[in-house]
């Protein structure tokens, strides 16, 4: 299943939450997200970002090292902190953003020439829509 087709799907449940619940789903969605991500150096792990009401922009500046659990504990701390920091934004907010904005996540997500689609976001997408 493509992203765009999970994110429907799950717009479809979405729609009958509370704006609690919504969020709640939504930081659920990113931290599945965060774990089905593979690490290596942990910047595509650590940069994931969601944005309540708007579309995170940035690159999350993030140094991993040649310890891959390091890195891998790193990202997950770095994109935690981004979590808890959500949780308290635009508490009105109808929509909720979750991305990636470095240049190779897509290729990760979806598979390119040379890898096969590691879908980390529509995973994370489906088995949180299940849930519900």
């Amino acid at each position: 299943m493509s992203v765009q087709a999970a994110i429907n799907a799950f717009n479809a449940k979405v729609e009958k939450l509370s704006n609690k619940e919504f969020r709640f789903r939504c930081i659920q969605i990113t931290n599945e997200a965060v774990r089905n991500t593979p690490v290596d150096t942990g910047r595509l792990r650590a940069n994931w970002q969601i944005g309540f009401g708007y579309s995170p922009n940035s690159l999350i500046q993030f140094k991993g090292g040649t310890d891959k659990q390091a890195n891998e504990a790193a990202a997950d701390q770095s994109a935690a902190g981004r979590l808890r920091a959500a949780e308290q934004e635009s508490p009105g907010a109808t929509v909720c953003y979750i991305t990636n904005n470095l240049p190779y996540a897509h290729s990760v997500e979806s598979g390119g020439p040379t890898n096969k689609p590691r879908r980390m976001l529509a995973r994370a997408i489906l088995r949180v829509s299940k849930i519900l």
